[in-house]
């Protein structure tokens, strides 16, 4: 289950920014989940130059069981 959500969350230097949501199902597996999660620990350079590229100047990612939610 992919959802994507966009909404106004506040307002930043006399602007309105705008703030994506996704939520995304894991498999519901413990050795596949720890194995993204070591995947994803160092993300490589270049992924978060083409991230700030489009505008993307913060993420953050929580996982409760197998569900993550980043904004």
């Amino acid at each position: 289950l992919l959802m994507y959500i966009p909404y106004l969350l506040y307002k930043a230097f006399g602007d309105f920014m705008k703030v994506y949501a996704q939520a995304l199902d894991l498999k519901n597996n413990k050795e596949l989940i720890n194995e993204y999660e070591n995947h994803h620990r160092n993300v490589w350079p270049e992924v978060l130059e083409g991230l700030k590229s489009v505008g993307i100047i913060r993420m953050r990612i929580w996982r409760i069981n197998n569900r993550l939610f980043m904004l």
